[in-house]
């Protein structure tokens, strides 16, 4: 991969940098979102330092409703662009959002997230980024993104499902084929590998409006929860 450099000439300066600040995200050369990781996490930091210092003069149901206003939007903000970041990123990022169940619960350290996360009905942040990708998934099998998106996916043709080389199961999608793990964090291939992974009668959903095959994806990953920690 072609690394990224960033520069710009002002006033006959020559100015570079190792990031880029674009439409909310940070572009670091290697594609990495290290940069965009300590961005989400320091904002996020700021926020659950005033409802920790706060919790005390508000209910358990307030100090929720004020982390789903603050802080979550942080979270999800292209979050199926940054889910290539590093494990030790994204586990820090979890960190965070574990951290939060606590504020609200008013727990220490030493309480299990998970039994946290299912008292608050708050789904992990993997799960959030999956539900993402896979809506989507959706607007793009519906033709409602852009022609970009909607040209890297490509269904399993009928022919192959009749050979059986693709599976006898309907709305499956291409694999491309992939070598790199950052080629694999791409949409056209993190997108259909993820669908392909949906059991049949919640792909079948696939022409189905947006809300009721929204509804059927939080229904499978809430029967098929994994602790992320």
């Amino acid at each position: 991969m072609t690394h990224l450099s960033f520069s710009a000439v002002v006033q006959r300066i020559s100015l570079r940098s190792n990031t880029l600040k674009y439409l909310g995200i940070l572009l670091d050369k290697h594609l990495a979102f290290e940069a965009h990781s300590e961005y989400i996490s320091n904002k996020v930091s700021k926020h659950l330092g005033s409802l920790a210092g706060s919790r005390k003069y508000m209910t358990s149901e307030t100090c929720l409703q004020l982390y789903k206003s603050l802080v979550v939007s942080l979270f999800d903000y292209c979050d199926t662009v940054y889910m290539t970041m590093n494990t030790r990123d994204l586990q820090h990022l979890l960190i965070l959002q574990n951290k939060a169940c606590r504020i609200i619960l008013c727990q220490n350290q030493f309480s299990h997230s998970f039994d946290l996360h299912q008292e608050l009905n708050l789904p992990f942040l993997s799960q959030c980024r999956e539900l993402h990708l896979l809506v989507m998934m959706h607007k793009t099998i519906n033709n409602q993104l852009p022609s970009y998106l909607t040209r890297s996916i490509t269904p399993v043709s009928e022919r192959q499902v009749e050979r059986g080389t693709q599976g006898a199961e309907t709305f499956l999608m291409e694999l491309p084929l992939c070598r790199t793990v950052k080629g694999q964090g791409a949409f056209s291939f993190a997108g259909p590998k993820l669908w392909n992974s949906l059991p049949s009668d919640v792909r079948i959903l696939a022409t189905s409006s947006k809300n009721v095959f929204r509804k059927a994806v939080i229904g499978w990953q809430q029967s098929n929860v994994i602790n992320p920690n």
